[in-house]
């Protein structure tokens, strides 16, 4: 893969995980609502999306901006799972993250892994 087609998939990582956060509100994770002024984007901010991953804002910072290196196939399904991605989006995210598809489909009644017969 040449550099501008690496950059454009960062970038769609990027884009993916932005929307996908911008969607989702915090009173849907039992996170308050904030009070007072200030800006506020809508959707989870990174850190409450770390949070509900169980891993650091670092970390889940680091798969946003397409700067971790391999992230794992646990992280990123767990990650589709706390952003609520349908089977589509989750591919993209395996392709924008890895490079390839899942191997294994998600289970669309229990958001889990389904194996083979």
């Amino acid at each position: 893969m040449n550099n501008k087609a690496a950059l454009q998939q960062l970038q769609q990582l990027l884009q993916l995980l932005r929307w996908k956060r911008g969607r989702l509100g915090p009173s849907e994770f039992g996170i308050p609502k904030r009070t007072g002024q200030g800006w506020r984007s809508p959707g989870l901010s990174q850190a409450q999306v770390a949070q509900a991953l169980f891993v650091t804002e670092r970390t889940y910072g680091l798969l946003e901006r397409g700067e971790m290196a391999s992230p794992s196939q646990e992280l990123l399904d767990t990650v589709a799972q706390v952003l609520r991605m349908e089977e589509r989006e989750r591919t993209a995210l395996y392709v924008y993250a890895l490079g390839y598809e899942p191997p294994i489909p998600m289970d669309p009644t229990s958001g889990t892994n389904v194996g083979p017969a």
